[in-house]
């Protein structure tokens, strides 16, 4: 966490907006821990790494943090559909139609 991040977080905060902590390329940090170590948990080291994320947001004065771990290259896993959800969830009807609207097109590729 760096300090243009603790700012930006507390004074979206201050403006009563919702803020969204997301940590990406969370692919490739499992994979270099996976690279260095015989004994490896991946649940483990994910929340490992989501309490330290939110350890630094509370440090920096940002109570209750909500910290999602994400992959650009397998948007199915890890916490993307969480932040999709709880994005829509905070939207009014019309912005969550244009939210809806904007996501990229999901579909399973056929064989």
């Amino acid at each position: 966490l760096r300090e243009n991040d603790e700012n930006l977080a507390k004074e979206i905060k201050r403006l009563g907006k919702r803020c969204y902590f997301v940590r990406s390329k969370i692919d490739a940090d499992l994979y270099s821990m996976r690279r260095e170590r015989k004994e490896f948990d991946e649940v483990a080291e994910m929340e490992m790494i989501r309490s330290d994320s939110v350890s630094g947001f509370v440090k920096a004065g940002i109570p209750n943090p909500t910290v999602f771990l994400i992959s650009s290259f397998e948007p199915d896993r890890y916490d993307f559909n969480r932040l999709k959800e709880a994005i829509e969830d905070d939207l009014t009807n019309i912005k969550k139609r244009a939210f809806i609207l904007a996501l990229p097109i999901e579909s399973v590729e056929i064989d």
